[in-house]
């Protein structure tokens, strides 16, 4: 692909007229990926809000102008991997709890998505009539569209560290409720561009304009937010923090299960004495051992007598809890269904789910089946429909870990009465909350927000002893929030638990690998509810950028390369 050097860079009114050294390109890619690392939640605290702010609306706009600066496009690609791997390794460093041999490969997937997009921008920019269009408007289309597919679309979903997460905490991420966490993202790398790449004497009015453009954007984002309860109805919850390590659930021995699961009771207990009024107790993911829930299941492991009455102990042992506290308890437990012996005589099941059950003191049984398994947690992308790869793969990558869970078949909501009101929950377990169509899915209901509160019972001990990972997570789920505008409460094994406002404010939240317990109190939503734009239409913001992305390649393609420009000195200058 021919060098931008001799040329104008298009859209950013900066003619170059010479080749720049490669140590400027360097230079660039560097100072962006620090200005990545530091917008990014790759730390157990946050860093000052104004320098993340500061460095979100800065790492975008130096990687584009590296990008076209460059004199070669394969050796600003390979530069711009090389470089971005870096941070991206410090950023994972968590993943060497659950596989050694994947930490580096995730790193190295998620650095990938630089220099592609490096590598296409610089396509589309020298486009003859895809260069005519503002290259901050360009940049951000093509950005936003990658992260789209990347965080929902390829290998089936890796939404963390997006653009949109260095900025959740300020207004622009008010915007989720209308285009979505993608609608932030493009607003940042917008706004960075114009920032970098703009010449001085109109900076500021691009900014202004910038600017100008995001203040309507918010308040139309804000007008799409739930009316307040006119009836002061509330629910008021108890999250359970058990804290129980990863390495003891994978194996999890009886002894082991008799004092954990004990110790988790007491603690719900002596929480329930201290918090008042309480009506639903939260337990985190996977927290009740045994083969769950299910009546024909628990028939059948009766059928078989004292010798198999241990796998069915635990869901009675939480049955006979809630009774006792007169509340319903929303649980974390597998789900084993359709139980028959094999021919080799051992005990099988037809399906098993990862469930979140909720168990009403009266004896009824409510059941939502995880919908959308974990990537390379839970399930294999692609490569699960070759068991015997998988198998190989994870004995060299995941030694112990089992990918035997099924997919749940359809979004469930659960309900309970609370004072004469009917409550409607979404409820996604785990890495679900944070994938933006999979909690919408939940939620929504024909474009209408039907689910008055989210629930995510997650078990986050898969992060080890590195909190960062922990805070990426929680970050992620607070977008659910925005583009919803429901409340939302996370319940996770390790932490963070937190309970978060229908404007992805952290009104509440417990340290992580901790033991404890959070008392939350949620108010309804109006009589009349107002639904989000993004509730009504989903990931449609993205989609009409992958099309505008798409049409840009065609025109591009058409319209052939940009002819040779003049310029007939060494220098760097803004033409008045």
């Amino acid at each position: 692909m021919r060098s931008l050097a001799s040329s104008i860079i298009p859209g950013s009114d900066v003619q170059r007229t010479c080749d720049p050294p490669l140590t400027t390109t360097v230079g660039l890619l560097i100072a962006s990926a620090v200005c990545w690392w530091l917008s990014m939640p790759v730390t157990a605290a946050p860093l000052p809000l104004a320098v993340v702010v500061a460095a979100s609306l800065l790492w975008p706009g130096l990687l584009v102008r590296a990008a076209l600066w460059a004199p070669s496009t394969w050796r600003m690609a390979l530069l711009c991997g090389v470089v971005f791997l870096v941070p991206w390794l410090i950023a994972l460093r968590w993943v060497q709890d659950v596989s050694v041999a994947g930490w580096p490969g995730l790193a190295l997937y998620s650095t990938l998505w630089v220099p592609l997009f490096a590598v296409l921008l610089r396509a589309l920019a020298l486009g003859r009539w895809t260069a005519r269009v503002p290259l901050a408007f360009t940049a951000a289309v093509l950005f936003t569209t990658l992260e789209y597919l990347r965080g929902e679309v390829v290998l089936d979903a890796w939404p963390f560290y997006f653009v949109a997460h260095g900025v959740v905490g300020t207004s622009l991420g008010q915007v989720a409720s209308f285009g979505g966490v993608w609608l932030a993202s493009f607003l940042v790398v917008f706004g960075s561009v114009s920032l970098v790449t703009a010449r001085p004497w109109n900076r500021s009015l691009v900014m202004f304009v910038c600017f100008l453009v995001l203040w309507l954007w918010i308040n139309l984002a804000s007008s799409n937010t739930t009316s307040p309860s006119t009836d002061d109805a509330t629910l008021r919850v108890l999250a359970v923090q058990t804290n129980l390590p990863q390495d003891n659930k994978i194996g999890w021995a009886q002894d082991r299960q008799e004092a954990d699961v004990n110790g988790f009771i007491d603690q719900t207990f002596a929480a329930l004495d201290k918090a008042g009024p309480i009506d639903l107790v939260v337990w985190p993911e996977t927290m009740v051992p045994g083969v769950g829930f299910d009546p024909d299941t628990i028939s059948f492991i009766a059928s078989l007598g004292p010798r198999a009455a241990h796998l069915a102990r635990w869901p009675q042992v939480v049955q006979r809890a809630a009774v006792k506290t007169g509340m319903p308890w929303l649980v974390g437990s597998p789900s084993w269904v359709g139980m028959s012996f094999n021919d080799e005589g051992y005990l099988q099941s037809a399906q098993r789910y990862n469930s979140a059950v909720l168990v009403d003191p009266k004896g009824a049984l409510q059941r939502y089946d995880k919908i959308f398994l974990t990537p390379f947690g839970e399930t294999m992308p692609w490569i699960r429909s070759w068991p015997w790869l998988e198998h190989q793969l994870m004995a060299v990558g995941a030694s112990g870990m089992q990918f035997d869970l099924d997919a749940g078949e359809a979004p469930v909501r659960l309900s309970i009465e609370v004072r004469d009101r009917t409550w409607t929950m979404a409820v996604p377990v785990c890495f679900e909350d944070a994938v933006p169509s999979v909690v919408r899915e939940l939620a929504v209901q024909d474009g209408q927000t039907v689910a008055d509160v989210i629930i995510n019972v997650s078990n986050d001990g898969w992060f080890g002893t590195d909190d960062a990972g922990r805070r990426a997570h929680e970050v992620a789920a607070i977008y659910r929030a925005i583009e919803l505008r429901r409340p939302m409460i996370r319940v996770a094994n390790t932490g963070f638990t937190s309970v978060i406002s229908p404007r992805g404010r952290i009104r509440h939240r417990l340290a992580a690998q901790t033991a404890g317990s959070l008392a939350g109190v949620i108010r309804a939503p109006g009589a009349t509810p107002q639904h989000t734009t993004y509730a009504r239409w989903g990931n449609w913001f993205p989609r009409l950028l992958c099309v505008l992305v798409l049409l840009g390649f065609i025109v591009r393609v058409v319209g052939g390369p940009l002819g040779p420009m003049n310029g007939a000195s060494c220098v760097t200058q803004s033409p008045a």
